[in-house]
């Protein structure tokens, strides 16, 4: 289950610096054929990491810490562009040094559920789950 945070409903801002740091040990898995897969390095602030990703190695021996509520830019409804910056300024202080790698679990869905979170205008809301070493 998510955890949610009424608090926040934005995306932080983090230094390009701090993001770029993160980057270098935090990495996305994406699902590829049942299979979670690290992919290939992709614009961190820029490219959407979920479009037309590359598989790379198998993401094994890792151990799921909890699930986050994660908001990114919104176009439209049917134009979710999740960066990899975007999730990596929403991991809590508390678990950067902890956390290894990241998958979104939960895109937004339709207008009507999106409108039901509490989310902003030009926002869109996923669940993205966090991983440590097993």
């Amino acid at each position: 289950m998510p955890n949610p945070n009424p608090q926040r409903s934005s995306i932080p801002k983090m230094l390009k610096g701090d993001i770029e740091r993160l980057a270098q040990r935090i990495k996305p898995i994406i699902s590829f054929d049942g299979v979670r897969r690290y992919i290939n390095p992709v614009h961190l602030f820029a490219k959407a990491f979920t479009w037309h990703p590359i598989p790379a190695e198998e993401a094994s021996g890792l151990r799921i810490l909890h699930d986050i509520d994660t908001y990114h830019r919104y176009e439209y409804d049917g134009k979710f562009k999740p960066t990899i910056a975007e999730v990596l300024a929403q991991i809590s202080k508390m678990h950067q040094q902890k956390v290894v790698a990241f998958e979104i679990i939960k895109y937004p869905q339709t207008v009507e559920n999106t409108q039901r979170r509490i989310v902003p205008p030009g926002i869109h809301s996923a669940t993205t789950r966090l991983y440590v070493r097993a």
